[in-house]
């Protein structure tokens, strides 16, 4: 790797790694921003979590040649119009979009949205985006915009966000379970259990320095990998050795799979080096083959349900017949309607009969009725 190559690759580990503090309260999305416009050549990047069904944006964050008082007027009013908009609900979850290829900037400019709006107050004629949806109804965005003399963006540019992807994805992923949990009920979830990044920290000559909560309770599960002072230790030695390896010689991210003893599946390590000053390396484990336990809580954090929605959809899980399921919590049956109406958009199903599927499919559920 070529000393141009390894200073672009330490730039977008300190994205991605921007976007996982962001993503945790422990950073803020402004920097994350910035670092994306320097890195990939925008002239504005915009982030926020969007409820599909009610067009709501939640947690919006603008920076760049964006007159940021102006976005509502943008959303409520000439989104609709903009030629480019349904690509975001359409592109497939954690790919990028070049919005040039969706509609070419020579008929974007005849546009009624880009010619009354904005291209005075949002003039992002040339445009990539990042969409990662965690269940229908509910996708963030990341949107990267070039003014129209700046010309478009690179092949260069399209490529470091597609290397990019997997660590926003995974960063959005859990920032969407918290806003939305936030939203939804902020009074009633502990929030701040709902976001499980199993991190560890390493300096670059390969000293453990600590792991957070969430990596301390996986590495208690003995399956395969462990923690102790010298930090993570996978159960097969050859895992062991790469990983330090990977950790030593971080230039840019690595991931490796870490074998387990109870199944095939293994662990996922991310290996991602930050820049100077601090340099140090994060590795960040997931687990492809955690079981979910499927509670009241956990649906409701999963397709983003109020306390109430999430009984009425255990209910239907479980078989039990609408009218009997208002009677027992105590409702109206209109109001189980409504539920239920929520519900289904929410999961993006039609009938009642289509939930109850999608339901029975999650461990933990099986309905009592064929």
């Amino acid at each position: 790797m070529s000393g141009e190559e390894a200073a672009a690759a330490g730039r977008l580990a300190e994205i991605a790694l921007a976007f996982y503090a962001a993503a945790t309260g422990t950073g803020s999305f402004e920097r994350a921003l910035a670092l994306s416009r320097a890195a990939l050549g925008a002239d504005t990047c915009f982030y926020y979590v969007s409820r599909l069904d009610d067009a709501t944006r939640l947690d919006l964050h603008v920076a760049g040649a964006v007159s940021a008082d102006r976005i509502d007027d943008y959303t409520h009013r000439w989104a609709p119009l903009n030629l480019r908009q349904r690509a975001w609900v359409e592109v497939p979850d954690g790919q990028v979009i070049d919005f040039d290829r969706v509609v070419p900037a020579s008929e974007f400019v005849q546009s009624a949205a880009w010619r009354g709006f904005m291209r005075a107050h949002v003039p992002m004629l040339h445009a990539l985006g990042l969409a990662v949806t965690v269940v229908p109804g509910l996708q963030a965005r990341l949107g990267l915009g070039r003014l129209p003399e700046n010309g478009p963006f690179p092949n260069e540019a399209r490529a470091r966000l597609a290397a990019l992807a997997p660590h926003l994805r995974r960063a959005a992923r859990a920032r969407m379970r918290l806003v939305d949990a936030q939203a939804a009920s902020p009074l009633s979830q502990d929030v701040a259990g709902l976001v499980e990044l199993a991190v560890a920290r390493y300096d670059r000559e390969g000293r453990f320095l600590g792991a957070n909560g969430p990596m301390r309770r996986l590495a208690a599960r003995r399956d395969g990998l462990a923690l102790g002072p010298a930090g993570l230790m996978p159960q097969r030695p050859g895992d062991a050795a790469a990983l330090a390896d990977a950790i030593r010689g971080a230039e840019s991210g690595v991931r490796l799979p870490l074998a387990r003893a109870s199944g095939p599946v293994p662990y996922l390590a991310d290996v991602i080096p930050i820049l100077p000053p601090k340099r140090e390396v994060l590795v960040v484990v997931s687990d492809p083959a955690a079981p979910v336990a499927v509670t009241e809580a956990s649906l409701a954090e999963l397709f983003g349900l109020t306390e109430g929605q999430a009984a009425l959809a255990r209910a239907i899980a479980e078989g039990v017949p609408l009218n009997v399921h208002a009677a027992c919590a105590g409702i109206p049956l209109e109001t189980a309607r409504s539920r239920l109406k929520a519900v289904l958009a929410r999961t993006g199903c039609r009938r009642q009969a289509e939930l109850a599927a999608l339901l029975a499919r999650l461990p933990g559920l099986r309905p009592l009725t064929p």
